[in-house]
C-alpha cells in the first residue's frame, strides 16, 4: 500500500484549487509574475474519485534548492522526502521515510550526461531485506538536449514491467507521447497544448521531471491532454481540460484538472516571498 502511493504521489503532486478570479488566458504581462517566490504548500482535492485530499510541505535551503518534502496523504499516512545535491548542485538522492526522522524506506540515485541532463535514476527498497532495485528509468535526450524517450523497468514483482514513452516537441514544447509496451507496440497517445500560466517552482530540473509528470520537462501547465488509446478512441479517465485561478498580483493560485470522465484534481499554492 505504501509503495502503490508513493508512486502515486510523485505523478499527481503538481496539480491545485482556489477560490480567487478565474482567467484561462492570462495577459502576457502577467508571465513570470511573483518569480522572486517559492511555493511552501500545496493543498490537493480529489474530485469525485474517492481519493483522500492531501497537504504537501516544502522546505528549501539558501539556495532555494528543495531539501525536504512532507506528504500528509491521509490520517495514518504521511510520506517524508529529503534531498542531496552534487557539487554541481544537481538533485543526487532523494530518500523516502514514513516515520518523521525514522530510518530510510527507499532511496532514488539520480545520474547525469556531461551535458547535465538526467539520464538515469535508480530507486533502491531499502526497508526490504535484502536491499533491492525497485525502478530504473532511462532517458535519451536528442541534440537541442530536450528527452526524445523515457524507458522504465520496474522490478516491484518476480516479472520486471517495461514501458517507455517517446516524445515529440513543436517549437521546443512536448505536443505528443507516445506510450509504448515492453512488446514495442504503442498502445496509446497523448496530445498536449498548454496555457501561458508559467510553473511556481523554483527546484532543480531533474526533480521537476519526478514529480511533475514523470520525463515532462514542462514549463508551463497544460490546458489540454487528449489521450487516444491505439484505435485513436478518446480515453475519458486520461484526457482532461486545465483551468486557472490567478492572484491580485499575477502569482498562480490554483490549477485544476478536470477529467472527461466527471473526476478532477484541483490544488491551492501557498507562497513565500522575498
Amino acid at each position: 500500500m505504501k509503495r502503490s502511493l508513493h508512486y502515486f504521489l510523485l505523478s499527481m503532486l503538481v496539480i491545485m484549487c482556489a477560490c480567487t478570479k478565474e482567467r484561462d488566458t492570462p495577459e502576457p504581462e502577467e508571465i513570470g509574475a511573483g518569480a522572486k517566490c517559492i511555493v511552501t504548500e500545496i493543498r490537493t482535492e480529489h474530485i469525485n474519485s474517492g481519493i483522500n485530499n492531501s497537504l504537501s510541505k516544502f522546505e528549501y535551503d539558501e539556495q532555494k534548492r528543495l531539501i525536504a518534502l512532507t506528504e500528509f496523504l491521509a490520517q495514518d499516512y504521511t510520506a517524508y522526502y529529503t534531498f542531496k545535491y552534487n557539487s554541481n548542485g544537481k538533485l543526487e538522492q532523494r530518500e523516502l521515510t514514513f516515520t518523521e526522522g525514522g530510518a530510510t524506506e527507499y532511496y532514488t540515485n539520480y545520474n547525469y550526461n556531461i551535458a547535465g541532463n538526467m539520464i538515469k535514476s535508480e530507486t533502491f527498497s531499502k526497508g526490504s531485506s535484502p536491499e533491492r532495485l525497485q525502478e530504473r528509468v532511462l532517458y535519451t535526450y536528442n541534440s537541442e538536449n530536450l528527452p526524445i524517450q523515457e524507458r522504465r523497468f520496474n522490478y516491484y514483482s518476480n516479472t520486471p514491467l517495461t514501458f517507455h514513452r517517446n516524445f515529440h516537441y513543436t517549437n521546443g514544447l512536448m505536443t505528443k507521447v507516445e506510450l509504448v509496451d515492453a512488446n514495442e507496440v504503442m498502445y496509446a497517445e497523448e496530445f498536449i497544448s498548454y496555457s501561458n500560466h508559467q510553473i511556481p517552482y523554483n527546484g532543480d530540473d531533474a526533480y521537476k521531471k519526478t514529480i511533475i509528470g514523470v520525463g515532462y520537462p514542462f514549463k508551463y501547465f497544460i490546458s489540454n491532454l487528449i489521450q487516444n488509446d491505439k484505435n485513436g478512441n478518446v480515453q475519458q479517465s486520461g484526457s482532461y481540460t486545465g483551468h486557472f485561478t490567478i492572484m491580485p498580483d499575477g502569482k498562480l493560485a490554483t490549477f485544476t484538472r478536470s477529467y472527461q470522465d466527471g473526476k478532477g484534481i484541483s490544488s491551492h499554492y501557498t507562497y513565500k516571498c522575498e
